[in-house]
């Protein structure tokens, strides 16, 4: 998607969004012609008297400790602007990308990120469960057909036969009870793969989570831009309040 063909309301959120940036940016040269200021200042300590010195420096402290703050927060403005950018030009020609209405409601800022948190620890373990590949089956019985191979000697005419078994005994019980050990390795694959939710309402509730979780990012920006903010991992769509629209949705526009 081109950037002159974003929509009104995206077109006006990156002019306030340059707009900040260039405030930061601003406070950051103004505070640097302060320090450089005041060290010119105290170089030359003849022309003030001790009090005005001791001011002086204290200014001059203040101002450099707070200057990398000051520093981060401009390019971070900077990085942000660029983020929302890249977002919009990977949007193919066409893109239909509609306003986003968020409703805080009575939510602060820490509860929304510490249900964030919930959400992604969540997400993290629900999508960590290994789903068995559709050959499963023939692979557990292949491994336990190879546990199931004892090596034997000796079996031409005359000679004597000897069998040799691997001390640990799981080759002797996959020799003789091969099926009983698949039927056992296979209900362990099921076990695995529907823990803590069976597929089905694993993928539902994946589904559900994904859901909460985006529109607790708009929440948080708003609580953010409230707070002239900024949330350092805020996805794009998120700061531009914007929504890929779905078929479904222009249908029933």
């Amino acid at each position: 998607m081109k950037l002159d063909s974003v929509p009104g309301f995206i077109a006006r959120k990156l002019l306030r969004l340059e707009e900040r940036a260039a405030h930061l940016q601003a406070e950051v040269d103004r505070a640097a012609e302060g320090i450089a200021h005041a060290q010119g200042l105290i170089r030359d300590p003849g022309r003030m008297t001790p009090p005005q010195l001791r001011d002086v420096e204290h200014a001059w402290k203040s101002a450099t400790d707070a200057q990398p703050g000051r520093v981060d927060r401009a390019e971070n403005a900077k990085d942000t602007i660029a983020a929302c950018k890249r977002w919009l030009a990977s949007l193919p020609e066409g893109t239909e990308l509609q306003q986003r209405e968020v409703d805080v409601g009575e939510r602060s800022l820490a509860d929304v990120r510490a249900r964030l948190a919930e959400c992604g620890a969540e997400l993290k373990k629900l999508r960590s469960v290994p789903t068995p590949s559709a050959d499963i089956e023939q692979r557990v019985r292949a491994y336990v057909a190879s546990l199931g191979r004892p090596k034997l000697t000796g079996i031409e005419v005359g000679k004597e036969l000897r069998v040799e078994w691997p001390a640990d005994g799981v080759t002797l019980a996959a020799f003789v009870a091969a099926d009983v050990i698949v039927a056992a390795l296979l209900l362990e694959v099921e076990r695995m793969a529907n823990t803590p939710l069976p597929a089905p309402q694993r993928e539902r509730r994946i589904a559900a989570l994904v859901k909460e979780w985006q529109e607790l990012r708009y929440v948080e920006e708003v609580l953010l831009t409230a707070k002239d903010e900024r949330s350092l991992d805020a996805p794009a769509w998120a700061i531009l309040s914007a929504a890929v629209a779905r078929e479904e949705e222009k249908a029933v526009a």
